[in-house]
């Protein structure tokens, strides 16, 4: 089975408040999108909530919280 890739914008917040948006510049599969996702929540060493999103057609793709 091919794995489905898109593109995905992120958006959310620490623990802290801080703001978090980041976009990709490639199609990729949901699974590597997750993984971006908590790999920047864990950058900030303090937790958070980020929502993924389709670029395509700004529908909701999953969220990710740490």
């Amino acid at each position: 089975m091919k794995d489905i890739r898109s593109y995905y914008y992120f958006t959310g917040e620490t623990v802290d408040g801080d703001e978090i948006y980041f976009e990709t510049t490639e199609a990729i599969t949901e699974e590597f999108a997750r993984e971006l996702a908590e790999k920047e929540l864990n950058y900030f060493q303090c937790g958070g909530h980020i929502d993924a999103f389709y670029s395509e057609t700004d529908d909701f793709a999953f969220d990710v919280e740490v």
